[in-house]
């Protein structure tokens, strides 16, 4: 006994639980983050949940926009993020490069990763450090 398959049924589901979006298709838009870590000099791992964020009224907010243009606002103090321009944004596998338009050889490239909704952005030195590591939501 066989039964027919449908092809279009096939297409269908694969469209609709994002099986061949690629993360260049999900990562434009706006990001807040909810939770961060960073390595402070004495490679003390800090740790910053969302009631603590909320707590402090810190804020980190990324626009990844379809035109490549990368804007962000914070008041967080980690070094990194301070270091950060407005600029552009380019992906390659899975890293986003925030170029700065003032310097070159002044990007920073985080490796990244959309799951369920969120994106996680990682961001360590060369020996290892975690440099930032945060966790943002869609901020439509």
């Amino acid at each position: 006994m066989s039964k027919k398959i449908s092809i279009s049924a096939i297409r269908n589901w694969c469209i609709s639980t994002g099986l061949f979006v690629r993360p260049a298709k999900i990562l434009p838009g706006k990001w807040e983050v909810f939770e961060f870590y960073y390595e402070q000099y004495d490679n003390n791992l800090i740790h910053y949940n969302e009631s603590r964020i909320n707590a402090e009224r810190l804020f980190y907010e990324i626009d990844f926009a379809e035109n490549k243009i990368f804007k962000h606002k914070t008041n967080l103090l980690v070094p990194l993020i301070s270091k950060i321009k407005d600029g552009n944004w380019r992906i390659s596998r899975n890293f986003v490069t925030i170029v700065n338009p003032d310097r070159l050889g002044c990007n920073v490239k985080f490796q990244f990763a959309i799951d369920k909704g969120v994106l996680k952005l990682l961001k360590k030195d060369l020996s290892g450090k975690i440099e930032f590591f945060g966790f943002f939501r869609s901020s439509k």
